[in-house]
Parts: structure tokens; sequence; C-alpha cells
């Protein structure tokens, strides 16, 4: 597939997508649906709907733009983004924040 975020696009395989998911899953996966949520200045989000084995599941995978000029423009300010949000996310007060 490819998608456009930005003024960029990047090309995942369904394949290489099903692969992580069937490791973080530790269940066979099948891609069902990747769809475009939305696109704001920083990010972009994506719906991911596939099958872990026999049960449906939903992600939202989110990247972070590098063409913007905002302090996303290498890879690790990227990461550091998203290491941040990923601790703040898991040390939030419960019911401050959605799963």
């Amino acid at each position: 597939m490819i998608i456009q975020i930005g003024s960029s696009k990047l090309y995942i395989e369904d394949s290489k997508m099903e692969k992580y998911l069937t490791d973080l899953y530790n269940a066979p996966t099948k891609l069902l649906d990747f769809k475009k949520l939305g696109e704001g200045f920083h990010n972009a989000g994506f719906l991911l709907r596939f099958m872990a084995g026999k049960e449906e599941k939903r992600l939202v995978m989110r990247i972070v733009r590098g063409d913007t000029g905002w302090g996303h423009d290498y890879l690790g300010d990227r990461a550091a983004v998203l290491l941040l949000q990923h601790h703040l996310f898991n040390t939030a007060p419960e019911k401050t924040c959605c799963r």
C-alpha cells in the first residue's frame, strides 16, 4: 500500500505489516483494512483492522511527519516524540487516556 503523509509517500508492504502483527499477537494475522483517519500539521493517523487468529482487532497507527520543519526533521526527533508519548500514556492517571 502507498500512503500519503504531507508531501511524502510511504510504501508499506502488507506482508511486512502482517508479520509484525503476527509477532505482536503471537497468532497468524491477516490485514483487512488500512485507512487514513486524518492528518494534522505534525502527525497522520491510520486505522488498521485485521484478524489475529479468529479475533478481529483494530489498532491506530500514528506517523509523525518530518516535512514540516517544526522540529521533526530527523528520524531521531520523530522517535523521541513517540517514545515520550508512550511513556506519558503508560503513566497517565486512570481514565484520562483511551486504550
